[in-house]
């Protein structure tokens, strides 16, 4: 299954002149694969993979949109204790509903459950690379913020509308032999 996303506006809007920036588009797709990579794992045994994801550090909140509600599906499967065959119906009739039907047919829902072995460790390896790519993209995005305001900065420069501040360093004091 390709699942990919054609632009890099959501994830760094600040991108000169709406231009795809390759290694934003690059850090997208990692982070597409990454929580792929991570269902095709929980979905072997939701009831006890859920509970490891949890405790490397992943929730709901770390997923948007047809992810988010694909996690939840999940985590309602540990917590109420279902069996991973009786989920696909009904999530694949939530993500219908929410609009995502053509992208998560039952069939690809399927494919993930039968595409690996039951593993706590990959689990766990899967966990962390996503909370280290959603790190790069907070630094990412921090990084833009302040090029933006100094861009902004330098502009009203050039206007005459902005003065740098000025560093006063203090007095030197007379050293006595």
């Amino acid at each position: 299954m390709s699942h990919q996303y054609t632009t890099c506006t959501a994830y760094f809007p600040a991108a000169p002149l709406d231009v795809p920036d390759t290694a934003a588009l690059a850090h997208a797709q990692a982070r597409i694969e990454a929580r792929l990579e991570l269902f095709r794992e929980i979905f072997v045994d939701p009831i006890r993979l859920i509970p490891v994801a949890r405790l490397a550090g992943i929730g709901y909140s770390d997923f948007a949109d047809d992810f988010r509600l694909i996690f939840c599906a999940l985590e309602i499967c540990a917590d109420e204790g279902i069996d991973r065959a009786f989920i696909f119906y009904p999530m694949t009739e939530a993500l219908r509903q929410a609009g995502y039907g053509e992208v998560w047919p039952l069939d690809t829902l399927r494919k993930f459950a039968v595409s690996r072995y039951f593993s706590p460790c990959a689990v766990r390896a899967r966990c962390r690379k996503i909370l280290e790519l959603d790190r790069r993209e907070r630094v990412a995005r921090d990084e833009l913020r302040a090029a933006h305001h100094h861009q902004a900065q330098a502009r009203a420069a050039l206007r005459g509308e902005y003065e740098p501040p000025v560093m006063r360093f203090p007095a030197r004091r007379a050293v006595s032999a």
